[in-house]
């Protein structure tokens, strides 16, 4: 199935981007996403997983970005250290040569000698710490640009599986349509013959009957103007009665 390929892929991402620790651990945190990839894949969010495993690492990031700051701080600190021992160094070296150019009356020079003996050494070890701080800076300054522009590449490839689970989704509905769908060109066209033969039949009756009216407002006329014919007939023969002129008696 695709979403187990995703969901595999995904999984895989995660590994690559952040480490097999990472992974294991977020395989072993006890979360139910994580159970159910184990059981069944195809019920899981394994977008969920990469999404959360990305919010991890940028919050992990931004936990390193403030580690890289009190890191700084305390370069910054040895620096000033180093910074105030050579100054320290420069006056007592300032106050040997001094003593010694007016012939140390109070032979302080060996005390000024050992006090720049031990801002000697103490700038060194400062130095020493200095360099491995700004070394362990660096080294870590760089793995967290790598980290960053892993969560970077994580979070675009987060986005390009979650368009590929979407329309692997979309694939998938339209495969059970396909498999659902069923067209019988036959039996269509049969139930659109037995539709239009009804629809014939309904234009016939309702001709038929506009037909049957009209047939008989016609004979309904046709007796009308037979009975006014017989009418008039039996009216001119009355009128000839009585315009037949009379008819005299002869006498005996």
């Amino acid at each position: 199935m695709i979403t187990i390929e995703i969901t595999i892929i995904i999984l895989a991402v995660i590994g690559v981007v952040f480490g097999l620790p990472a992974l294991v651990k977020l395989l072993s945190a006890g979360s139910a996403q994580a159970r159910k990839i184990t059981r069944r894949p195809e019920d899981a969010d394994p977008l969920a997983l990469l999404n959360q495993a990305v919010d991890d690492g940028v919050a992990s990031i931004q936990s390193a970005k403030t580690g890289l700051d009190n890191y700084r701080v305390l370069i910054l600190s040895v620096q000033r250290q180093v910074e105030n021992g050579e100054k320290e160094k420069a006056r007592l070296e300032a106050r040997i040569r001094e003593v010694l150019d007016s012939g140390d009356p109070h032979r302080t020079a060996p005390e000024y000698a050992m006090m720049l003996a031990d801002v000697e050494q103490n700038i060194e070890a400062n130095r020493e710490q200095l360099e491995r701080h700004k070394e362990t800076y660096e080294n870590f300054a760089k793995q967290v640009e790598a980290g960053q522009s892993r969560v970077l590449a994580a979070r675009q490839k987060a986005a390009l599986l979650g368009l590929e689970l979407e329309q692997s989704k979309r694939e998938k509905e339209m495969a059970r349509f396909a498999r659902d769908f069923s067209f019988d060109p036959q039996g269509l066209e049969s139930d659109l013959s037995r539709a239009e033969e009804l629809i014939y039949q309904k234009i016939d009756a309702n001709r038929a009957a506009g037909h049957v009216a009209e047939d008989l407002s016609k004979l309904v006329i046709a007796e009308s103007v037979d009975d006014d014919k017989e009418r008039k007939a039996a009216a001119s023969k009355i009128l000839e009665r009585f315009n037949r002129p009379p008819t005299t008696k002869q006498s005996r």
